[in-house]
């Protein structure tokens, strides 16, 4: 079954990727949810997640707009959201943007550029679009 993102708003898909995190990760997770500037940090996490041990940062990127135009916002926000980066060794960036494998693969080059940057290269990177999410 497939969510219609376009009948909810960002606030739905921050309780939707909460719920998820909780479960998918951790009850340790840590989700944020207070009005205001977050600084980049929609959810926190300090163990290990499929295989991989550290700290996590988990933000995520509802975009309401035609697919193609999303995208475009997403690829703007993947630059900005990993300046944000303090200590965690893994982020996370959860999208309600349906991506094609080339899509996909142009964020993960153009995330391990900024974080080569700004000297992060070992902060592991990934995107849970909209298909990674529905699974």
């Amino acid at each position: 079954m497939n969510i219609n993102w376009q009948s909810y708003d960002d606030k739905f898909f921050q309780r939707f990727c909460n719920a998820l995190l909780s479960l998918e990760v951790s009850k340790s997770f840590e989700p944020f949810s207070a009005p205001g500037r977050d600084g980049g940090i929609d959810g926190l996490f300090s163990g290990t997640y499929d295989g991989r041990s550290g700290k996590w940062r988990f933000q995520d990127k509802f975009h309401k707009t035609a697919r193609k135009e999303a995208y475009n916002s997403l690829k703007a926000d993947v630059p900005i959201e990993i300046q944000k980066l303090a200590n965690e060794n893994h982020f996370i960036i959860l999208s309600n943007v349906g991506l094609l494998p080339q899509e996909k693969k142009e964020l993960f080059l153009l995330a391990q550029k900024e974080l080569a940057r700004i000297n992060k290269s070992s902060v592991s990177f990934d995107v849970w679009d909209d298909a990674k999410i529905h699974t």
